[in-house]
């Protein structure tokens, strides 16, 4: 499996990712789609907040097939969502999670998207809180 590489934004200061945490039960692996929007475009969709924990540890999920990394404490937070959309199909199902909607590895879009962190939260429909 090749790793998930980041498409650029066009617009870093108006447009943004968001995922959807696929289906899955307990045991198996996390897969993720990811999707950019135009910010005008955005459908509804929840924050996740939450503890980052050691950003060295890593454990590995999917996006768009695709591998890529998170802490221990984001992949416990999206199999909680996975798990509580399994029993609330009416839960939100767009999430803005800075560490996987955020390209990392690039400081200039990351400045960018942090500067806008706060609009991220205010514009959410609701936020949802991990670990």
């Amino acid at each position: 499996m090749s790793d998930y590489r980041y498409l650029r934004l066009l617009e870093p200061g108006s447009d943004l990712r968001l995922i959807q945490i696929l289906p899955g039960d307990e045991g198996e692996d996390l897969g993720c789609t990811i999707r950019t929007y135009d910010n005008l475009k955005t459908p509804p969709y929840q924050a996740l907040s939450y503890t980052w924990g050691d950003p060295e540890a890593k454990v590995r999920i999917t996006l768009n097939g695709k591998r890529s990394f998170v802490t221990p404490n984001l992949e416990s937070a999206l199999r909680s969502i996975r798990w509580k959309r399994g029993v609330l199909p009416s839960m939100q199902e767009h999430f803005w999670i800075d560490a996987v909607c955020i390209n990392q590895g690039d400081a200039e879009e990351r400045d960018e998207q942090v500067r806008r962190m706060k609009s991220m939260y205010q514009d959410a429909d609701g936020v949802v809180r991990g670990l």
